[in-house]
């Protein structure tokens, strides 16, 4: 069950499966849709928890996908106040959530403090 991260700005990684040639693939072979969940994550917490919660939502998606392939994208909020490092972690790691309205998403969650 691979997940896909979409990064944004920052590519795309497979987690909880093996991050091979052949998974990144096949992931490649699977347009939106089609055997994909599309999932969403609009992650408000606090900088210092915002990875860890990134790790605790891909544990829960991995433990629930089973044999499912998974497209997880994180999603922020731009008025959200944010230091400089959070600001740069964001712009290269997340989507805005200004453009969830056309990402075609079967779910989506929403974590804030």
């Amino acid at each position: 069950m691979p997940i896909l991260v979409d990064r944004g700005p920052g590519g795309c990684s497979i987690v909880a499966g093996k991050d091979t040639a052949a998974e990144r693939m096949e992931a490649r072979r699977h347009p939106a849709g089609s055997e994909w969940i599309e999932i969403g994550l609009v992650n408000n917490m606090p900088e210092a928890a915002l990875e860890a919660t990134e790790q605790q939502f891909l544990e829960l998606i991995g433990a629930a996908a089973g044999d499912s392939w998974v497209h997880l994208r994180f999603f922020s909020l731009s008025d959200v106040p944010r230091s400089e490092r959070g600001r740069s972690y964001l712009s290269h790691s997340y989507h805005d959530a200004a453009d969830i309205r056309h990402a075609e998403l079967d779910g989506l969650e929403g974590l804030a403090p």
